[in-house]
């Protein structure tokens, strides 16, 4: 038989120790309630409880603030980098329609000049475009957009606003090729302004040539004042072979000290050279001295004087020419030392007296010879630059008789003043 139940628990156990504090407490948090509610007597105890957890909570809510600010600095650079890119872009494009705008309005300059220049001379002209610029630094040739079809033909003079830059060497249907003036290979057209007399200006080499062939065995070449800076190249190749050079002394009579690449910068603005031209021929310099080392075993960039005559020396220099001081060698030659003894007055002259007139030329040679016998001296010129009037006395034609006479009547105006500078001698 099954047996008695067991005794289960109370519904409601008695009231533990616990439960009584937690119904003290309630009771107590509500009366204080109402009162504080009524009467606002725990507004000290707030606002001090406050205080002390306000650190706290700026400490747990710093790392929330550091990922916003990171957020947000990265979202600003990045906005940075793509307005940056969009601004650079922008500035190319400017950049390049500035460009463009800049060729049109040089080309269009150089066509009014052209059309200026053809009706001011009354030519009967025809206009080419360029096509193509031959690349190798030592051909000066350009491929025209024109031809046979056009009227064009071989040996035709080619110009610009500026004068002649040269001619047609070879005609095609609808093509043409020019060569410059200043390519090695052409014979260069002059006119000498005071006499009218028309020549051909053709290369020093050939001069050398013709001297060795006549039995010539020691060649004194004077060099300056050339009409174009091409290191010499075209000389050079008029020499060749070299081997029948042998025995025969060649001495390069320098005017100017400058070193080969800086002959560019020196003397191409002088013939006319624009700043990108200057530019240019420097680069070409460069090589062509790289190239007569490889060749010839000469580095012509450490001779002094090798860029005399727009770097003619230096070519000369390659073909195993010594170069020296073009001064004292003229001075050996016609013993001018002992000429200035006892003299009263040196007259010496150049075309353009500057800052290279003293530099190894003639005007500064004697300057400083006269100087150490005390002789005066006299510079009498065409015109003066650089303000160098002040190193030596000197009278300038261009100045005192004026630049048509003193072209065409040089010879009356040295003499007069010669003579009024002789009056202020006594």
């Amino acid at each position: 038989m099954p047996g008695p139940a067991p005794d289960t628990a109370p519904l409601f156990a008695e009231p533990s120790h616990g439960t009584l504090r937690l119904v003290a407490y309630l009771a107590l948090a509500g009366v204080v309630m109402v009162a504080d509610h009524r009467g606002h007597y725990l507004d000290g105890v707030r606002q001090a409880a406050a205080r002390l957890t306000g650190p706290l909570y700026s400490v747990i809510g710093a790392p929330a603030r550091m990922a916003d600010a990171a957020r947000a600095a990265v979202t600003d650079r990045s906005e940075l980098a793509q307005d940056n890119a969009a601004m650079r872009e922008q500035l190319l494009l400017a950049q390049a329609r500035l460009a463009r705008l800049s060729a049109v309005q040089d080309q269009n300059t150089r066509l009014r000049e052209l059309l200026d220049a053809r009706t001011r001379l009354g030519l009967k002209a025809q206009l080419a475009e360029l096509m193509e610029v031959d690349l190798d630094p030592f051909r000066h040739r350009i491929l025209l957009d024109g031809g046979a079809e056009d009227g064009i033909r071989p040996g035709q003079a080619v110009m610009d606003a500026r004068g002649v830059m040269g001619q047609i060497i070879d005609v095609q249907p609808a093509r043409s090729v020019l060569i410059l003036i200043t390519d090695p290979g052409h014979a260069i057209p002059v006119r000498v302004v005071r006499t009218g007399l028309r020549t051909i200006a053709y290369g020093t080499g050939e001069l050398v040539n013709d001297a060795v062939e006549a039995g010539a065995r020691r060649v004194i070449v004077g060099v300056g004042g050339s009409a174009t800076t091409d290191g010499g190249l075209g000389a050079l190749r008029a020499l060749y072979p070299l081997q029948r050079l042998r025995g025969v002394e060649i001495v390069v009579a320098c005017d100017v000290s400058i070193g080969f690449v800086d002959a560019a910068e020196r003397f191409a603005p002088q013939k006319g050279a624009s700043p990108a031209q200057v530019e240019l021929l420097r680069r070409r310099l460069e090589r062509l001295a790289q190239v007569y080392e490889e060749e010839h075993g000469v580095d012509v960039r450490a001779l002094r004087g090798s860029g005399a005559a727009g770097g003619l020396a230096g070519g000369l220099a390659a073909a195993g020419a010594t170069l020296v001081d073009g001064f004292e060698v003229v001075a050996e030659e016609v013993g001018l030392d002992e000429k200035l003894e006892g003299a009263d007055l040196v007259v010496t002259g150049e075309g353009f007296l500057d800052e290279a007139s003293f530099e190894g030329k003639v005007v500064g040679g004697v300057a400083s010879l006269a100087a150490e016998v005390g002789v005066p001296v006299l510079a009498v010129v065409g015109q003066v630059y650089d303000g160098v009037d002040d190193r030596v006395p000197v009278v300038s034609l261009v100045e005192r008789f004026g630049q048509e006479r003193a072209v065409s009547d040089t010879t009356a105006c040295v003499t007069e003043a010669v003579a009024a500078h002789l009056a202020t001698l006594g």
